[in-house]
């Protein structure tokens, strides 16, 4: 039997709570890549939640967690008093531990925002004792200077001073066993100090260490093996590597991929750069070691796949609006959305999706605004004319009330921020929208019924089954005292003649006698639906797909993920929820993590970029307008 290249040799990254979608998906994507791998995988962590471990560990049998070591630990602590601007990074001098002795041919070090699209093995064929990647200054030829370790070329200073060359960037390393030893390792660890600082400006950590405790002998390998996206013009001019032709991506930015609120600086004013490359094969591969996990965490405990009975034939009809001739006019039609700082890149992709298959859209967009900051509002604001409304002081009074009332409803009092919409007159059409939408195409036909309400079927109506009047309960639909044809709120069409006395309805039913016998956690859905019931007109779930109910709509209505005109990501685990979706492959569950969620990211990754190369050629009109002749 032939030996594995990667016999005798570990894999070495450190990981923080923060950091765990990153280092499940360079893990997840390197065993994915190197299937002959054999060796341990080492996770150097100080406090991980018993989560995190979980889902680390089933990736691999043989992966361990190790703290840093006392003596590491303490020196960092030390070094970010004297200088606390290091504090935010002090995990990243962690990687020193890959030099504590280890009985191993060889150690892969890894930072934990890597994406591997290809295979390392070449590296294990480079000579050298420490095997690495330029960083972004030796990609231009710049050298560093030795004190300030700042570009030289920046650095007036540094004029007639020593310089360093052919620095490396410490993302991905090789190294041999003979610096696994205790005198590498102590050599190391002693540089964590104040001393080593003095003169510094730049803000490097374990890399500063590293380049000056290895310079002049380390083994420059290609940028193939560690490809930063925010470097891809440098690369491709020193080394003709393309971002396609990379082994291994290193998102290497302030803002990782799996920060879907903070990547928001791409959709607002003036931002430093575009959106990098590769975002958007992060997310996939992020769904891929998602759904490996889940199906392996499955199969250990044997759970067997939901399959859904087709519907009986009461449970077969699926009414659907008339289609157009022509496409309604979008004059006098508002579309309505309330949202909160949390739901901002949910929002921008409901907004921005819309507006892009709905080009001609003349009406209105109001965002009923629970507080959102200025950045948020600049984001939201640039994908069109977006109007701000406040959640009304009225509607605050009564759901504060409420929530001392029925206190199990106090954590999902947003919820009820989208009656705020009701209170919008002068339209011909309402529609009101949940956060959590994708448009996938036009939705004008809805504009051109006359119905009081049209919406989509709910779970219970899916399976052809109703809700009790009273406690709102699933029930057959042959009981007496039910709603028939209940819906889902995430989409409402609703018409002009029902404002704005539908709002003073739904307001009247703000108060604890509502919710005396209803069972279930629902909200503005249960509003909704008693106040329209018998006057709305249920259209096809294309308009509204509920994405975790897809079998059932499949059984139903013989409609596809792929045939949905509008996704509604009513599941447990959000697309822009990374952290939280880790739950879902630690779960072995069958439910919540569902197709179309590489759908939303790319409409997500597309939203910023077109934002941002908006916003930049705002900004260089501006310039010229500006400039001198």
């Amino acid at each position: 039997m032939a030996t594995s290249p990667w016999s005798q040799t570990a894999l070495l990254t450190v990981a923080t709570e923060g950091f765990v979608p990153g280092t499940f998906v360079t893990l997840g994507t390197f065993l994915e890549r190197h299937p002959d791998f054999d060796g341990d995988i080492v996770v150097v962590a100080e406090e991980l939640s018993d989560l995190s471990r979980d889902v680390l560990a089933g990736l691999y049998p043989r992966l361990r967690f190790e703290p840093p070591s006392p003596q590491l630990a303490a020196r960092v602590a030390k070094l970010c008093e004297a200088r606390p601007e290091l504090s935010p990074r002090l995990t990243a001098f962690y990687s020193l531990e890959a030099f504590r002795p280890r009985r191993y041919r060889k150690l892969l070090a890894l930072d934990s925002d890597l994406l591997f699209r290809g295979s390392v093995t070449p590296l294990l064929d480079v000579e050298g004792e420490l095997v690495c990647c330029r960083d972004q200054f030796a990609l231009r030829g710049v050298r560093r200077d030795a004190t300030t370790y700042q570009p030289a070329e920046d650095d007036p200073s540094s004029e007639g001073c020593a310089t360093i060359g052919d620095t490396f960037n410490c993302g991905v390393f090789l190294l041999r066993g003979s610096l696994m030893s205790q005198g590498v390792y102590d050599e190391l660890v002693r540089m964590v100090a104040p001393a080593t600082w003095r003169g510094v400006k730049a803000v490097n950590t374990d890399q500063l260490v590293l380049n000056r405790y290895f310079a002049g002998r380390q083994t420059l390998a290609s940028s193939a093996y560690n490809y930063f996206v925010t470097s891809a013009a440098a690369i491709r001019a020193r080394e003709g590597i393309a971002v396609n032709a990379a082994a291994v991506l290193h998102f290497k930015l302030p803002i990782k991929p799996w920060q879907a609120q903070a990547m928001l600086r791409w959709a607002r004013p003036s931002p430093s750069h575009l959106l990098p490359p590769g975002f958007k094969a992060w997310y996939d591969a992020y769904l891929r070691c998602l759904a490996a996990a889940n199906l392996r965490r499955r199969t250990r405990h044997r759970q067997p796949l939901v399959r859904v009975a087709k519907a009986g034939a009461s449970a077969t009809r699926a009414a659907r609006p008339a289609p157009l001739r022509s496409p309604a006019p979008h004059g006098r039609i508002c579309l309505a959305v309330a949202t909160s700082e949390s739901l901002v890149p949910a929002t921008l992709v409901t907004l921005d999706s819309f507006l892009m298959h709905h080009p001609r859209f003349a009406g209105d967009i109001v965002v009923i605004d629970d507080d959102l900051s200025d950045a948020s509002r600049q984001a939201l604001a640039g994908v069109g004319p977006v109007r701000f409304e406040p959640v009304s002081n009225e509607l605050r009074e009564r759901l504060a009330q409420l929530g001392r009332d029925v206190p199990r409803l106090r954590h999902k009092l947003a919820h009820f921020h989208s009656i705020g919409a009701f209170r919008l007159t002068g339209y011909r059409k309402l529609v009101v929208c949940d956060s959590d939408l994708l448009f996938r195409a036009p939705i004008d036909e809805l504009f051109a019924t006359g119905d009081a309400l049209i919406a989509c079927p709910d779970s219970p109506t899916l399976r052809g089954l109703a809700r009790d009047a009273k406690t709102f309960r699933t029930v057959a639909a042959a009981s007496a005292d039910v709603l028939q044809d209940t819906f889902n709120s995430g989409l409402v069409v609703v018409d002009g003649s029902e404002l704005p006395a539908a709002y003073h309805s739904l307001l009247a039913m703000l108060k604890a006698e509502t919710w005396r016998e209803t069972e279930v956690a629902l909200t503005d859905q249960l509003l909704l639906n008693r106040h329209f019931a018998g006057r709305q007109r249920l259209a096809s779930s294309a308009y509204n797909y509920l994405i975790a109910y897809a079998a059932h709509i499949r059984a139903r209505e013989g409609i596809g993920i792929g045939d949905a005109k509008v996704l509604h990501y009513l599941a447990p685990y959000k697309p822009w929820q990374s952290q939280r979706m880790l739950r879902w492959a630690a779960s072995g569950s069958t439910r919540g993590l569902l197709p179309g969620y590489q759908l939303w990211y790319d409409a997500y990754v597309d939203c910023l970029a077109r934002l941002g190369m908006r916003t930049a050629a705002r900004g260089a009109a501006r310039r010229a307008v500006g400039a001198p002749k």
